[in-house]
């Protein structure tokens, strides 16, 4: 039992790690994976292109919604003082 925690939590340490990498490297990574979505676009049509193409800008929004938030906290708190 002991072993399956630490297993379960390694995976998910593992998982918040490349989550974190790939976040930070996202621009990158989406330069990076245009040849594929095009060849994606080529072969199995509009369908699957869509959903990453959404995937993309789901992540894009989500990121220019914390972005927003940071500078927020900060003004706050000077506001205080």
């Amino acid at each position: 039992m002991v072993e399956e925690r630490r297993t379960n939590m390694l995976a998910l340490v593992a998982a918040f790690a490349l989550g974190v990498a790939v976040g930070r490297n996202w621009p990158k990574i989406k330069e990076r994976i245009k040849p594929l979505l095009a060849y994606l676009e080529k072969q199995y049509g509009d369908l699957s292109f869509s959903g990453l193409e959404a995937l993309a800008r789901h992540k894009e929004k989500f990121e220019d919604l914390i972005s927003e938030r940071r500078p927020r906290k900060h003004s706050r708190r000077a506001a205080r003082k």
